[in-house]
């Protein structure tokens, strides 16, 4: 099939670098290989060269030995030693409690490694003839903020003493490497992230977030109030410059969100700032702003990394959010180029052998098995560059002019602003299934049996969707767990928060409740409000709990015989709780979903104007594991096709039918197994003008399903991912089906259950507050028992 993508919207520019060609004929499926490079769920073609190396665990940190002989890399779960000379990797160590953010360095005689880890600690590794011995661990004190310290950057002040960032406690700990003890502590501003050593006696610390206006509004961002916007997203970083021997900051300047790495060039001090495009320059002496550098194109290029060339003369960038490092001439002012790399590069620097580029994400998630790929089959990268020739530019396009006052109106216009043949559109987010897990018995697909899980017994409705609609055999989820799944389902992106965070969530698991984790462009809501769209939301971001208190089969038995159950509602975003029915509740997997379903029909029927867009939100099949008190998860898989077919069944029997359509889709694919991908999921596509009983192979991705609803609501892209996503165009026809949807009866009991229920000890009171690995394993064996569990990537020995 032709693949057509449609970039860019009014007179903003996009990037065209190494998206889906649009001339393409056959199908590309992620993990496919060209001449562009490999397909990534993001729908790039990403393409490192080099020497390069695949890790299994996302590349957080890079330090180079004093010698610039070696690097030291840090993952979200190792220490690596990489030789510069061969680009090989020559030893590893574990880290015990995982690593996240950042945090790595090396003591100025070379002979210690200390890395931050997830808790509470710093780790030290011996570090002599290229080999690593783990040696002692400082444990921080507790701070002022409950819960773990949350240590992030490092910086050796000398040989015995060591500066931490304490990310959740707000303070910076001097660690005396000696006794083991912490000799000082200077409070900074919120979130501190790296530490550079500017000047003798003097440190730079990126934070996350700036000192509150007075009387400004704030959210909570892990145990401390940070200010907000109107979106509830976090307004400023800051930079600190402390006096160590006052032991207090002394200047401070505010930048742009997610400040993370700073260099020194002469006079001044580079702050790449992750969540957005810029990379700040300020004077080092008193931290004043003296320039911006802003990356070209839409927002969301995410300066996540940055080092200076060996010569001084120029800054390298690792640009996050478009596969790519750049190369800026600081002397002249002006780009160079970019060089490609694999997907999502998190750290780059210099050295005397090339360019060393680690990334997060690599090829996708494919494991080693041909026919099995889980999601947390990571595929990151390290490649060393020995002349990176920064020749690959990013020419502006603007593929997506402006509305034409002409345009006759069509399902999904082709230009932002043109008049649309569908007035609303409901949005349905589900959790944690892949492909084959549900639809890979659909033998009209490109599907697996051998996977699948939850087949046409469980899940009926999903299956007459798909028969009935279309099938979507090519579709993916570009995150990997509910925390940046949630965020690429609603913001159309995952920031380098997210990306850095897979060794351990310690900080927060983002569920709309971390205003320092959002992407600065917003959320889909956010763009519907700000262009006059009406909104309401139906239990996404919203931690709710039964007044009762009872368990998932007490609620279910009380809906089951009529009673009324009562919620109480938790949404941290206080622009979403706005436009949220009170009356239906989110996240908890004691509520069954036909209980969700039944309170959306009942709005729905008491509804004069249907909003422009409706979120719906159904968890259930994220399921319980077999839980004491819980139904079976086969049950509650079950159960949420009952609730998305009474969705759609009621919506198809309103008299808003004639005019809507219907998106479902998982917010991740983590708890199931593909053959294509680890990434492959569900999209179900449903109205009077989407096309009937149809196999559609074009890519699409969950960005494509948010640029088809902008496109349809004449709103433009909130980043550059929703931007060069493909339009779902494909899924529609001219002239409308009105045929309504009937729900098919469940065929598994919504209440069956264990006989005797255990308790297994998943903590389910918050999204995937469980081993996700050890999860996943448990629901293939209660799906297949006696059949070998497919190895589950990143923690899995199997």
């Amino acid at each position: 099939m032709k693949v057509k993508v449609l970039v860019g919207f009014l007179a903003l520019t996009a990037l065209s670098a190494a998206f889906l060609p649009s001339a393409l004929k056959r199908v590309w499926r992620v993990g496919d290989v060209g001449p562009q490079g490999t397909l990534v769920p993001t729908g790039r073609f990403v393409k490192p060269t080099g020497l390069t190396e695949t890790l299994s665990a996302a590349v957080l940190d890079c330090v180079l030995t004093p010698d610039r002989k070696l690097a030291i890399l840090k993952t979200s779960d190792a220490v690596y030693v990489t030789d510069l000379q061969t680009g090989k990797t020559i030893a590893k160590a574990h880290i015990k409690s995982g690593a996240s953010l950042t945090g790595l360095a090396v003591s100025p005689d070379g002979k210690t490694v200390a890395c931050s880890d997830s808790g509470q600690s710093v780790q030290f590794f011996r570090l002599a003839s290229g080999t690593l011995t783990a040696d002692s661990t400082i444990q921080l004190p507790k701070g002022p903020v409950s819960g773990a310290a949350f240590p992030t950057g490092l910086a050796y002040l000398d040989d015995h003493t060591l500066a931490v960032a304490c990310n959740r406690y707000n303070q910076v700990d001097v660690l005396d490497t000696g006794t083991l003890q912490v000799a000082k502590t200077i409070p900074v501003d919120t979130a501190p992230y790296s530490i550079f050593q500017e000047a003798a006696g003097y440190l730079a610390v990126t934070c996350w977030a700036a000192p509150n206006s007075p009387g400004a509004p704030t959210a909570d961002a892990s145990g401390t109030p940070v200010e907000v916007d109107k979106r509830g997203i976090g307004l400023n970083g800051s930079v600190d410059q402390i006096d160590l021997a006052g032991g207090q900051v002394t200047h401070r300047t505010v930048v742009g969100l997610q400040p993370t790495e700073i260099v020194r060039a002469g006079k001044d001090l580079f702050v790449a700032c992750a969540n957005g495009n810029e990379v700040v320059r300020l004077r080092a002496s008193d931290l004043s702003t003296v320039g911006v550098i802003t990356a070209p194109g839409l927002a969301q290029s995410a300066p996540d990394s940055i080092t200076l060339s060996n010569d001084g003369e120029r800054l390298y960038i690792a640009f996050g959010g478009l596969d790519r490092v750049g190369a800026f001439d600081l002397l002249r002012s002006r780009w160079i180029g970019y060089q490609r790399t694999a997907w999502y590069p998190t750290v780059v620097r210099d050295t005397p052998n090339g360019l060393l580029v680690g990334t997060a994400k690599g090829y996708g998630s494919r494991s080693k098995t041909e026919q099995q790929h889980s999601v947390l089959d990571f595929t990151a990268t390290v490649s060393l560059v020995s002349n990176p020739a920064f020749k690959d530019p990013l020419p502006n396009v603007a593929l997506d002019g402006p509305a034409r006052p002409d345009a006759l109106p069509v399902a999904v216009p082709e230009r932002t602003g043109e008049p649309s043949l569908i007035k609303h559109v409901v949005y349905v987010i589900k959790e944690n299934r892949t492909y084959d897990q549900l639809l890979g018995d659909l033998k009209e697909g490109n599907g697996d049996p051998s996977l699948v899980m939850y087949g046409q017994e469980v899940t009926p409705n999903h299956h007459a969707i798909a028969e009935q609609f279309g099938l979507l055999d090519n579709y993916y989820c570009s995150g990997v767990i509910s925390a940046d799944g949630h965020a690429w389902a609603t913001e159309s992106n995952a920031t380098t928060y997210y990306e850095h965070s897979f060794g351990g969530w310690t900080r927060s698991y983002p569920f709309g409740d971390d205003p320092l984790a959002t992407s600065s462009s917003g959320y889909i809501w956010d763009d519907a409000l700000d262009h006059g769209r009406s909104v309401i939301n139906f239990g996404e971001f919203d931690y709710a709990a039964p007044v009762g208190n009872e368990n998932g089969l007490e609620v279910l038995s009380r809906f089951q015989k009529g009673d009324r159950e009562t919620f109480k509602q938790n949404i941290g975003v206080a622009r979403l709780r706005g436009v949220s029915d009170r009356d239906y509740p989110g996240w908890n997997l004691a509520i069954p979903d036909v209980l969700r379903a039944d309170r959306f029909a009942s709005r729905l029927r008491s509804m004069e104007s249907l909003p422009d867009l409706v979120i719906v939100y159904l968890p259930q099949d994220h399921t319980a594991g077999g839980e004491a008190g819980y139904p079976t998860p086969r049950a509650q898989v079950a159960d949420n096709d009952q609730g998305l077919g009474r969705v759609l069944d009621a919506l198809s029997h309103s008299r808003f039918w004639k005019d809507s359509v219907l998106f479902a889709e998982e917010d991740d694919p983590q708890a199931g197994f593909d053959h294509v991908d680890g990434h492959r999921s569900i999209c179900l596509v449903a109205g009077p003008y989407v096309k009937r009983r149809v196999v559609n192979s074009e890519f699409y991705n969950q960005c494509s399903v948010l640029h088809t609803i902008e496109r349809i609501l004449g709103l433009p892209p909130m980043n550059v991912n929703d931007a060069e996503a493909p339009v779902m165009t494909a899924c529609f026809q001219p002239q409308p089906d009105l045929t309504p949807y009937v729900n098919v009866p469940n065929r598994i009991a919504l209440d069956e259950h264990a006989a005797k229920s255990q308790h297994l000890g998943f903590n389910l009171k918050e999204p995937d507050a469980v081993d996700d690995v050890a999860f996943s394993r448990h629901l293939w064996a209660l799906a297949h028992p006696g059949a070998q569990v497919p190895r589950m990537g990143r923690g899995d020995s199997d």
